[in-house]
């Protein structure tokens, strides 16, 4: 049975973790001998996940997933959170700010789809090539996203970290994969994790996955709903999101090569050894989801 409890319960995960985007000044999301990609994944040169794009913002290079041909979901921290945090605040998108500080998020970002190709080098060997796309979109970011900081101006919780893309123009021969799930993620459910991590060597367009499964769900009844991945240890290498997979999808696959999109990517951090991954889920916040489907379906009907 999911667990129901108050906001206070789901910001004590959130207090275990910080920001994962890599416009985060936190350069400790990862042991240094850790490549910043989704970590023991593999890099997805098949194009298995090719609706996974990266999202570029004046704050940084995020992840995101292609789930309308011009429509795009992502981390709302990609798109909102300020340069400079200043200590025990929280910070309001849409909500009442009364005693909070008014969030300006971007309200345009670029999207790269990624596509990788096989070439032949001068060794025989066959190297995976990315072939990107860009787009440009506006950004529709959840009313009730927020976070707040403690008294180092860390980030203790965020809520809502949920934002959209409406594209301009629809990418070419790029998979999407929107399909939301018909119930809650549970606990032990095997899911598999997809970004864009900023590689330690500097390489661009690196996109990796994994699998892990889920350690615990915390819903609100008209407010929030966020779940996580079990912690990593010595005996545990399940995948973990790292800095620039924020905003990545996690996806419910089955045997027959079906998928769900059941989360977004939101944030991550090493805890006294021990890795833990946070994502918003979709089926909670299926209604904000179904709403820009709609409005995304009209504009490209309108075009």
């Amino acid at each position: 049975m999911l667990q129901r409890r108050t906001l206070e319960a789901a910001a004590m995960l959130m207090l275990s973790l910080a920001a994962g985007c890599a416009a985060s000044s936190q350069a400790d999301t990862a042991p240094p001998s850790w490549e910043y990609l989704i970590s023991s994944g593999r890099w997805d040169d098949g194009n298995r996940y090719a609706s996974v794009v990266e999202v570029v913002t004046a704050r940084g290079t995020c992840s995101g997933v292609l789930a309308r041909k011009s429509l795009v979901f992502t981390a709302a921290h990609c798109l909102c959170l300020p340069d400079t945090l200043k200590p025990k605040r929280v910070y309001s998108h849409g909500r009442a700010t009364t005693g909070r500080v008014k969030l300006a998020c971007e309200e345009q970002a670029t999207v790269t789809a990624v596509l990788y190709a096989k070439q032949a080098t001068s060794g025989a060997d066959l190297q995976p090539t990315p072939r990107v796309q860009t787009r440009r979109g506006s950004v529709q970011t959840h009313p009730g996203y927020e976070f707040a900081t403690d008294d180092k101006s860390g980030v203790v919780y965020s809520v809502m970290d949920l934002a959209a893309i409406h594209l301009e123009k629809p990418f070419n021969g790029i998979r999407v994969d929107g399909r939301l799930p018909a119930q809650e993620v549970q606990p032990e459910e095997a899911l598999t994790a997809v970004g864009y991590g900023e590689a330690s060597d500097g390489s661009r367009h690196r996109r990796y996955f994994g699998t892990n499964k889920i350690m615990d769900i915390h819903i609100m009844v008209g407010g929030d709903g966020v779940f996580a991945f079990r912690g990593q240890d010595a005996q545990e290498r399940g995948a973990h999101a790292m800095r620039g997979d924020s905003g990545g999808p996690c996806f419910r696959e089955d045997t027959k090569g079906n998928r769900w999109l059941t989360g977004i990517i939101s944030t991550g951090k090493v805890v006294n050894g021990m890795h833990v991954s946070a994502f918003t889920s979709t089926f909670h916040h299926r209604t904000w989801i179904q709403e820009q489907f709609n409005s995304n379906d009209k504009s490209t009907s309108d075009r």
